[in-house]
């Protein structure tokens, strides 16, 4: 099975977000486009497109009001992931750098090519409340969470079966 194209995800994740807006728009009772929130009331908003069975660790940690977010998986092939544009590249580990590359921002989103044995990180310039998680290939995928809040001194793991629906990692 082929990976989506980027035009694919992107518009669900646009399409997503549009909705969003209007739905939040018509509860104001206010004909404004915008959403005055502050960052960490946000939902930010991922997809992760595979061609086989696979599992990805993600750890992200945050601390007044910022993030890194760390990707690793152990998929026999590339993977994609789909993140907000304003998440920037910090280093990579286990593969050369010019191999994960990224396509050119859309919809304000980012859509980075992952290699087998790859280890990612982005920092995160407003850390989200809560992050969504998109599964658009359909086959199973493993989504282990750690999450380390450096404000208060607490951490917390999950693990997450993704199969053909979204799901709220946190």
């Amino acid at each position: 099975m082929r990976p989506l194209p980027p035009i694919s995800i992107h518009g669900i994740l646009a399409l997503t977000a549009i909705v969003a807006v209007i739905v939040v728009a018509r509860e104001s009772g206010r004909p404004s486009a915008t959403v005055q929130t502050s960052h960490q009331d946000q939902q930010a908003e991922i997809a992760i497109e595979h061609s086989m069975r696979a599992s990805v660790s993600i750890s992200v940690s945050a601390l007044k009001g910022q993030g890194i977010l760390d990707i690793v998986h152990d998929a026999a092939r590339e993977i994609y992931i789909s993140l907000p544009d304003s998440w920037t590249r910090r280093e990579v580990k286990g593969v050369s750098l010019a191999t994960v590359a990224a396509d050119p921002p859309m919809l304000g989103f980012k859509r980075w090519r992952l290699p087998p044995g790859s280890t990612v990180s982005f920092a995160i310039p407003a850390f989200p409340s809560s992050i969504l998680a998109h599964n658009p290939s359909g086959i199973p995928l493993e989504v282990r969470v750690t999450r380390v809040d450096l404000d208060n001194d607490r951490t917390e793991r999950d693990v997450v079966l993704m199969q053909k629906k979204s799901v709220t990692l946190w």
